[in-house]
């Protein structure tokens, strides 16, 4: 039997490093479990077209 996969759940390379992880895209998303601010969702949003890993997220986070 063949298994369909749902890409909302296929891995994502991150597009800062590469990194391949998953992003489920909704309330499941280990990003939610984090705190990102505002500030850092514009930047990412501007310089990145896709979702970054949750490492990257943390580094970023630590950037004055």
């Amino acid at each position: 039997m063949m298994s369909v996969l749902n890409s909302k759940y296929d891995p994502k390379s991150c597009s800062r490093c590469g990194k391949n992880f998953i992003c489920t895209g909704n309330s499941n998303c280990p990003c939610l479990d984090i705190l990102i601010p505002e500030k850092l969702l514009d930047s990412i949003a501007d310089y990145y077209e896709d979702c970054l890993c949750l490492d990257c997220i943390e580094q970023l986070k630590d950037v004055p």
